[in-house]
């Protein structure tokens, strides 16, 4: 019987360290999985933490973008009103430039019309005063034909010059300003 527990006994301890190096390459398959994962999370936590700082640079920059788009949408208004009170002064110039055109038309008109009116009281001027050098006493009518002929001559041509007066006027009221 010591000779059969002594078999159990042998058998027992090489049990024992057959257990022991199965469970030591366990151990060692255990540690190196868990090494594995380790080295994978570190790895996937590197990644996230990538992810995060680039969503973070691009949050940033977004929010600079809409800034500067702001900025820029801003400056497009303030052009487009800029734009209109240029369109709204250049119409209304054109509209005076159009009324000062007309008036420079009717000042012309008026101008060559007075002219020959001059001319015409000039020839008549210098016919009546022929007439009269003709007549029995030349000296005491032609002096007063001569006398109301300039004064005739005097109030056209200061009809003349209020009607320039009065075009410049309002050549400078229509002027913008």
């Amino acid at each position: 019987m010591l000779h059969e527990s002594g078999k159990v006994t042998w058998q027992n301890a090489q049990l024992g360290e057959a257990m022991i190096g199965s469970l030591e390459a366990q151990g060692l398959q255990l540690a190196k999985e868990r090494q594995e994962y380790f080295d994978k999370l570190m790895t996937e936590t590197e990644e996230l933490c990538s992810q995060r700082e680039q969503k973070e640079e691009l949050e940033r920059i977004n929010q600079v973008l809409e800034t500067e788009k702001s900025h820029f949408e801003d400056l497009v208004q303030e052009l487009r009103v800029e734009q209109e009170k240029i369109k709204h002064d250049l119409e209304l110039t054109v509209h005076h430039l159009k009324g000062v055109g007309e008036e420079k038309q009717e000042l012309c008109s008026l101008t060559q019309h007075l002219h020959r009116t001059i001319e015409e009281l000039s020839v008549e001027k210098q016919r009546t005063i022929a007439i009269m050098e003709a007549s029995e006493d030349p000296r005491q009518p032609s002096a007063i034909v001569a006398s109301i002929l300039d004064k005739v001559s005097i109030a056209i041509c200061s009809r003349l010059k209020a009607r320039c007066k009065c075009y410049w006027r309002r050549s400078f009221r229509l002027k913008p300003g």
